[in-house]
């Protein structure tokens, strides 16, 4: 999710993402008498748009650039600090993996090279053979052992995540052994003991230990082949077990029984020298909402992950 801002003050028009100005251009508008207020279409309804709007705002003056950075800020998640989906990522090498949560911040990598793949059903992000990833920030200070939180994670093989601890020269390290396929990780921290649940089940084996040998900030390696993480969320409360149980229901309900192949029921064609036209065949996958990702050869104009099965190339020239 993101927050977006259009401003214009009579001269530029200026577009903001996340906060950030994207793009300005000096612009010369006559406006009709407004009739109607259209959001996801055009005035004359030949083209609609994908995707979902969490709430929307219109000013009649121009929100000046601290007005908006301070708008951003307010929209992200106010209990979770840490929120990395791998929805937002593309394919490839990781350059950075943007923290949606309130602590701000991105997880890059330190290590080796870690991928975006798919991987056993998931788009997940690959560490295995020896690459790690770290937050660029100081680790958030819901994680210093002194109040309670809850981490939030799938993932796939032999996976560590380590924090450090305020005020000492210890690190608190969360490892999870695999068993070979994805696994829904709820560590809660109550303010006094860890608790870790593995798919709805609280285990022994797989928890938070105290170790000397930390990394410098909050960091994600692997212990072994083929691991891999595809969500990490820290909340600032402790989840109960009803919360868990619930959690891992709702985890359950998304999960893949068996891969399907992606297909085109529409193969690329051409539809001038520098457009081309491909439409993605219906499938059937676990969850409620499904999206495609339409790639090319060269990676320069891929499509990025969108609701509609239909995808128009613009990018040959």
């Amino acid at each position: 999710m993101h927050h977006i801002a259009l401003v214009f003050d009579g001269t530029m028009e200026r577009l903001y993402v996340d906060g950030v100005l994207d793009t300005e251009e000096r612009k010369m508008l006559f406006i009709n008498r407004l009739s109607e207020f259209n959001i996801g279409t055009t005035t004359d309804r030949n083209a609609y748009f994908s995707g979902a709007l969490a709430s929307l705002k219109l000013y009649d003056i121009p929100l000046t650039t601290t007005e908006i950075k301070k708008m951003a800020a307010e929209n992200t998640d106010s209990e979770a600090a840490f929120y990395f989906e791998t929805s937002s990522l593309d394919y490839g090498k990781l350059k950075n993996w943007k923290n949606e949560g309130f602590a701000g911040g991105n997880l890059v990598p330190t290590t080796g090279s870690a991928t975006l793949e798919d991987m056993e059903g998931k788009i997940a992000l690959n560490i295995s053979n020896g690459a790690k990833v770290g937050f660029d920030g100081t680790a958030p200070e819901v994680l210093n052992g002194k109040a309670p939180y809850t981490i939030v994670a799938q993932v796939l093989g032999d996976v560590v995540m380590t924090w450090p601890q305020t005020g000492t020269k210890l690190a608190k390290a969360l490892k999870v052994k695999g068993v070979g396929n994805w696994q829904q990780v709820i560590s809660t921290f109550d303010g006094r003991s860890h608790k870790t649940y593995i798919n709805g089940i609280l285990n022994h084996k797989n928890g938070v230990e105290m170790s000397k040998d930390g990394e410098n900030g909050f960091t994600i390696y692997a212990n072994g082949h083929k691991s891999a993480i595809a969500s990490l969320i820290v909340y600032n409360h402790a989840y109960t077990l009803p919360l868990v149980a619930e959690a891992y229901k709702n985890w359950s309900a998304t999960k893949q029984a068996s891969l399907s192949a992606a297909v085109f029921d529409q193969l690329p064609q051409a539809i001038s020298p520098t457009i081309i036209s491909m439409s993605g065949a219906d499938v059937k996958l676990a969850g409620s909402s499904i999206r495609y990702y339409f790639t090319a050869k060269d990676g320069a104009n891929n499509s990025n992950w969108i609701n509609s099965k239909q995808y128009i190339n613009f990018g040959l020239g």
